[in-house]
């Protein structure tokens, strides 16, 4: 029995024990081609991720929590349908019928989370606003 709970208990706590991990790897690495921007809603509150256009379906990813469970999808699989849009991350408890006009409220349970999308798409916009 002894067992079975510490197999559960590294399978479950793996995935805050990764987001911790890629975190630390940010931190130290501000450079290269990651596309993985990380969030606190503990001390500011909700937090805006404005996503772009998708413009050739490409651009997908999802925000997710802490535990890396997805809050939402982005791109042509998201609400947003591909179209781009204001996100709004929520803080466990906050009121939703504070959410102003124009943006897509997404309550969270955890006060952190990050947003990894493709690469791929969002190389390809940095590009045409050269």
């Amino acid at each position: 029995m002894l067992h079975d709970r510490a197999v559960e208990a590294v399978i479950w706590g793996m995935p805050v024990v990764n987001y911790d991990l890629m975190y630390q790897e940010m931190v130290r690495k501000t450079h290269g081609g990651y596309n993985l921007p990380f969030f606190n809603t503990k001390d500011v509150g909700p937090v805006v991720l404005e996503i772009p256009h998708a413009n050739d379906g490409l651009f997908n990813g999802s925000i997710m929590d802490r535990w890396q469970v997805a809050i939402e999808d982005v791109g042509p699989g998201g609400v947003d349908k591909g179209k781009g849009g204001k996100y709004l991350v929520l803080p466990p408890g906050y009121d939703k019928d504070k959410v102003p006009a124009g943006y897509i409220p997404m309550p969270s349970y955890t006060y952190q989370g990050l947003r990894p999308a493709a690469l791929c798409a969002l190389k390809r916009q940095l590009r045409r606003r050269r």
